[in-house]
């Protein structure tokens, strides 16, 4: 029964097709073939066929995909930090010597914000307004401001 193909669960060597009794022989690797390739030799299959090549490819590779992930990781962690904005701030007094508001410039955003120190009233008819004084200049007027809540003044990137 050596030509006959069977479905049951107990395989012998009369079992198997015809096909594969004359496929063994033609494709069956020898113990010289191996040991031709674990040598580095090149075997019947030619360079593609070589183990040793493509052993020392696959850790070659591997090595290197590591090296670049450790490098991706230290770059990333290692960023330099952005540096700060410098804020200013100033405390505006008032003609009696208290202080009247909180004015803190925000240079990254282009703006100044203005808070009022303890909001109050202020008399009908009366605006507080901001104004700059240089030094050696002349005041210039900024903008009216609130006594009662605090306000943002932005300003043009060109000044």
């Amino acid at each position: 029964m050596r030509g006959e193909f069977s479905t049951s669960a107990g395989w012998d060597d009369r079992s198997y097709p015809p096909c594969l009794w004359r496929w063994i022989p033609q494709h069956k690797i020898t113990e010289r073939a191996t040991a031709l390739e674990l040598k580095g030799e090149r075997a019947a299959g030619g360079l593609w066929q070589n183990l040793r090549l493509w052993y020392w490819l696959t850790l070659g590779a591997g090595s290197l995909l590591a090296a670049a992930c450790a490098a991706l990781i230290f770059v990333v962690m290692h960023r330099p930090a952005a540096p700060p904005i410098p804020h200013m701030a100033a405390t505006i007094t008032e003609t009696n010597g208290q202080v009247g508001w909180t004015a803190t410039m925000d240079i990254g955003k282009a703006r100044m914000i203005v808070v009022p120190e303890v909001p109050r009233p202020m008399q009908s008819g009366r605006k507080p307004e901001l104004w700059l004084i240089p030094p050696r200049g002349r005041p210039i007027a900024v903008s009216p401001t609130s006594p009662i809540r605090p306000r943002v003044l932005p300003w043009a990137s060109g000044r």
